[in-house]
């Protein structure tokens, strides 16, 4: 009896138990559904999105007030087109309506407290039912199996406390992660030592080899792998929590020797989307959610980008109905030669707080920053940070020396994107420690950007 066949029949269901999720029953139905038609899934969307409107405007105190100031009525919604008269949730009245979000019969859907800190450091607490936790793992089963993995499977994961429940530490953890056939590394302090231990177990791995972890420490990891000529070889690489910029894909490629899939999600918005092995653009879990992508709140066409707007249609402890979640994307007309229904979301233009604004409010993108830096070989770590719109910091981890020369065309190239009364600053620094979740952000903007 092999290790798989134990963890898939035996330790996966008790995770479930403890978890107090239903994720295998859940992953089972969404590993069909992802082949129906295209239009079968939107009837699906909508009625479950009428199903989730009737019950906000009976139930939830907010939109009743809501719906009857719109003048809009839930049982004639006949197209998902019809929640564009409704004006957006955002993260500022979730805070003050906290107790009017929340529906009077919440108990009977077993939700649990959810804190998304998000990018502001602002904190949103929202209730989640237990319907939506099951989800969230049924549809991450489902992305990893789009890569050759099956339940039971080993994972090695590189992350800091994000890709776990936040209630799991210490020993319990440690137990959670073996029922999982999870291989647990830190993302808060990548030293020698730990890549090289990672690398070795990778390479000496005995069957399929699956790593997933942040996308800015999986990048990490890659460079130190291709520094090194490690010769192991990785079946797929899962990316997530961060935006994945293009010059990283390539060099996580590279560097480890195996594919990478991808993966985008807002927990508290209830969405998510996932690469499969054609990589024609991720996959938007439809039967979860609708998504629309808008430019100050008005629905854009397919290949237009715009700020990401969510209904989630399993939350109705509270229900977030045309919440503003905080990124940018654009939807594809596409479909994609896997023969899946779901849409394709094209690319992730990442979170709002990804983009630095510019002295004539331009958007300058993470991306910019990664054609000036992934590829100068000088370069060991660096960091972009916006306080206000009159200065821009870039911080710089160096390897030796850095040419004089090369800081100055630095230093020219972004203050050409930043315009002439937003000063560029650049510093030379030992280390850019890990965030308070183990991530590794390369863009951070702290002022607004509208």
């Amino acid at each position: 009896m092999s290790s798989t066949f134990l963890f898939r029949h035996f330790a996966l269901p008790l995770v479930d138990l403890v978890r107090r999720t239903d994720s295998i029953k859940v992953f089972r139905e969404l590993n069909e559904s992802q082949w129906k038609p295209r239009e079968e899934l939107e009837e699906i969307q909508l009625q479950r999105l009428r199903r989730l409107l009737i019950h906000a405007g009976k139930h939830v105190s907010y939109y009743k007030d809501l719906f009857a100031q719109c003048g809009f009525n839930p049982e004639k919604v006949q197209a998902l087109s019809d929640l564009a008269p409704l004006p957006l949730l955002t993260k500022d009245i979730i805070r003050r309506e906290r107790k009017r979000l929340q529906a009077d019969n919440a108990a009977q859907f077993q939700p649990r407290p959810h804190r998304s800190a998000g990018t502001t450091g602002h904190p949103v607490f929202i209730q989640m039912d237990r319907m939506r936790h099951s989800i969230g793992w049924a549809d991450m089963y489902r992305w990893w199996g789009a890569a050759g993995w099956r339940p039971g499977m080993k994972q090695f994961v590189l992350a800091g406390a994000a890709l776990r429940p936040r209630q799991l530490s210490g020993f319990k953890a440690r137990i959670y992660g073996k029922l999982n056939h999870f291989e647990e590394y830190t993302a808060f302090n990548l030293t020698p030592e730990l890549m090289n231990q990672l690398l070795s177990r990778l390479k000496n791995f005995r069957g399929p080899v699956f790593l997933r972890g942040y996308a800015s420490s999986v990048h990490v990891l890659a460079r130190y792998a291709a520094d090194r000529q490690w010769n192991g070889k990785v079946h797929a690489i899962f990316t997530t929590a961060e935006t994945l910029f293009l010059e990283q894909r390539r060099q996580i490629e590279k560097g480890l020797h195996g594919p990478v899939f991808d993966q985008w999600g807002c927990r508290d918005g209830g969405i998510g989307a996932f690469e499969c092995d054609r990589h024609q653009g991720l996959h938007f879990a439809a039967e979860n959610a609708v998504a629309e992508i808008c430019r100050y709140g008005k629905p854009l066409p397919a290949g237009e980008s715009g700020d990401v707007i969510a209904t989630d249609l399993f939350s109705y402890a509270m229900p977030l109905i045309r919440y503003q979640v905080g990124d940018i994307a654009t939807f594809s007309a596409s479909s994609c030669s896997c023969g899946r229904g779901l849409p394709l979301i094209a690319s992730i233009q990442g979170r709002v707080s990804d983009f630095l604004i510019g002295s004539n409010g331009q958007r300058i993108h993470g991306e910019f920053f990664s054609h000036i830096f992934w590829e100068t070989p000088w370069v060991k770590q660096f960091q972009v940070v916006q306080d206000t719109r009159e200065e821009i910091v870039v911080k710089i981890v160096p390897d030796g020396e850095p040419p004089k020369a090369e800081l100055v065309e630095i230093q020219r190239l972004v203050q050409e994107q930043a315009g002439p009364l937003c000063r560029v600053r650049l510093e030379l620094v030992a280390e850019i420690p890990a965030g308070p979740m183990g991530k590794r952000k390369f863009i951070i903007c702290n002022v607004s950007t509208q």
